[in-house]
């Protein structure tokens, strides 16, 4: 590979053979605004203007210390950029975007590299002169938005916008008392997701207050930069529209003292995206006006007419967009509403695989609190001891994401399945985490007289997590007593002798005894388990089917742990669709 050093000399030698280049110096460097410790050039070279004559410009090339591995970065002079500022594809510090994010250099070929960064720098230059990629601007809307124009420019990130259908005229707008992260606003309009939010909201106990926006149609002021427009800029904008548009912006300005939230929709990339503003609140107690002589519209558009408005860029919090952001799909067809009956070890750790569906609902149903010696295994660590287990739980996952909805109920789910059917069949899924034979056993009936209509999965674990199973049932093919012998044993146990004190360890007191397996264990069943899990839960095939995980084998035979015939013929850490 070419060293940094080779790399930059090779350039030097090709480039200065076609453009004139001056390595600048650290006094010059600091003087001009660029880090001191990188490599920077100056390349005076020619393009041509909107007439077609040429035109003498400046770049400064940076490189980096990584370089021939990641791309020089060209910025325009101070002088060249004041001439021709706020064209496409020319940022407000200077940087001319030259490459997407996903393309990489030729390492092989660093000089080849910086000739064509020259040529693309130069393209852009004359085509934003000449107003050829004026749409452009569409693209990188955002960016130009978000940009400071000015010293006292600033573009507030404090919003957090929480839609699933487009913004009606008047949307609502919460005010934190105090933020959450750098959001201190969150943009709404009463769709579930929001009514999950605000239930985060009073779970955490944070305070807000409500008030409402207004959408705009978008103004031609916006159509390109620079976009630190002033009240007066915004009013006669304003002005110029319809004049329902106009009187209604004006009516709610002139609604209450305080400053407004304004929008405006913008389709970028075939996404709906808004951008917005607001005005400083009027000042209406002047000398030599009455009180209430004054409304708002009349201070700001006059007295305060100069005032630069305060931009707004909303942060989309949304399941669709984080989906998109991350799987690269726009809707997530698969169903995600989960029931999960006990989130002990097993149980808990399976809600990490299941929140990996996104949009993923849960409904939790558990009596046991955290108590020290769960924490071991358990999901949920030192914080939430003694909290109720679907509490700590629900806590834990709406930190994770105030949007996500999940409900508990601290009730077995005998009581849960008598007394409120529709909490577990309006789910997608039930799970069954409880490792009580006489409970499960229960379910299934539930199954067959029809109080559950869900597909339900159950599962359990053996001692040292030497066997692992699920059993997944359809409620139209039970066939759920198919995997238990006439006395009631399970078919595919992987220990053969439970009639050894080993399997069953006892702490003191009453009701201690526990069955012992690590938490790493568990990881490797669920994480093998987890697949056949995902695929039933996407297929439409009717089939109750059941698994078996073998463990670490060696670890019956340090403890002297007899396993049954049917473990014999697999390896370790097998996954097994077990035959009927």
């Amino acid at each position: 590979m070419i060293e940094y050093k080779e790399a930059l000399e090779r350039v030097s030698s090709y480039i200065k053979k076609r453009e004139k280049v001056r390595e600048l110096s650290d006094y010059y460097k600091k003087k001009i605004g660029l880090p001191e410790n990188l490599d920077i050039w100056e390349i005076s070279t020619e393009i041509l203007d909107k007439r077609n004559k040429i035109k003498h410009i400046r770049f400064h090339i940076v490189f980096f210390p990584d370089f021939p591995l990641s791309f020089p970065k060209l910025l325009l002079s101070k002088e060249d950029f004041e001439d021709m500022k706020y064209i496409p594809h020319l940022q407000v510090d200077r940087l001319i975007c030259i490459f997407q994010n996903y393309s990489e250099p030729n390492i092989q070929l660093p000089e080849k590299v910086v000739e064509e960064a020259i040529r693309r720098a130069k393209n852009i230059l004359e085509d934003g002169i000449k107003g050829e990629n004026d749409k452009d601007y569409e693209d990188e809307f955002e960016a130009y938005w978000d940009s400071n124009y000015s010293k006292n420019d600033i573009v507030n990130t404090s919003f957090l916008l929480l839609n699933e259908k487009p913004l009606k005229q008047n949307f609502d707008l919460i005010s934190l008392e105090k933020p959450i992260n750098k959001f201190r606003y969150v943009i709404h309009q009463n769709e579930d997701i929001a009514l999950n939010f605000k239930a985060y909201l009073k779970d955490q106990n944070i305070k807000y207050q409500e008030t409402t926006g207004f959408l705009t149609p978008e103004l031609n002021i916006f159509s390109k930069p620079p976009f630190n427009k002033t009240n007066k800029e915004i009013f006669d904008a304003i002005e110029k529209l319809d004049n329902e548009d106009s009187q209604e912006y004006i009516s709610f300005i002139n609604d209450k003292s305080d400053s407004k939230l304004f929008l405006f929709s913008k389709e970028i990339n075939s996404e709906i995206r808004y951008f917005g503003w607001f005005h400083s609140e009027a000042k209406l107690n002047r000398n030599g006006f009455r009180q209430k002589s004054l409304n708002n519209y009349k201070a700001l558009s006059t007295f305060q007419s100069t005032q630069q408005i305060n931009r707004v860029t909303p942060q989309v919090y949304t399941n669709q967009r984080l989906l998109k952001r991350s799987a690269g799909e726009e809707n997530n067809q698969n169903n995600n509403k989960f029931v999960l009956a006990g989130v002990g070890s097993i149980g808990s750790n399976l809600i990490h695989y299941l929140n990996s569906v996104q949009g993923a609902e849960f409904k939790l149903i558990d009596t046991d609190s955290l108590e020290l010696e769960n924490i071991g295994r358990h999901y949920l660590g030192f914080k939430y001891l003694n909290w109720k287990k679907t509490k700590a739980i629900k806590d834990f996952l709406t930190q994770f994401s105030p949007i996500q909805k999940v409900e508990t109920r601290e009730k077995s789910i005998v009581q849960v399945v008598k007394d409120d059917s529709q909490f577990i069949n309006e789910s997608d899924f039930l799970f069954v985490a409880i490792g009580e034979s006489n409970i499960e056993s229960w379910i299934v009936n539930a199954i067959d007289d029809g109080l559950i209509i869900k597909p339900t999965f159950f599962l359990w674990v053996e001692p040292y997590l030497l066997g692992g199973h699920c059993i997944y049932i359809n409620p139209k093919n039970n066939n759920y007593t198919l995997n238990f012998t006439e006395n009631g044993l399970f078919k595919f146990n992987i220990v053969g002798d439970y009639n050894n004190k080993i399997l069953s360890l006892k702490e003191a007191g009453c009701q201690s005894n526990y069955t012992p397996y690590s938490s790493n264990n568990i990881q490797l069943f669920l994480g093998n388990m987890y697949s056949k899990i995902s695929a039933i839960m996407v297929s439409e095939s009717t089939e109750s089917t059941s698994f078996t995980w073998v463990g670490d084998k060696t670890i019956a035979e340090k403890l002297n742990i007899e396993l049954s015939q049917y473990s014999l013929n697999y390896e370790s850490n097998s996954l097994i669709k077990n035959n009927l």
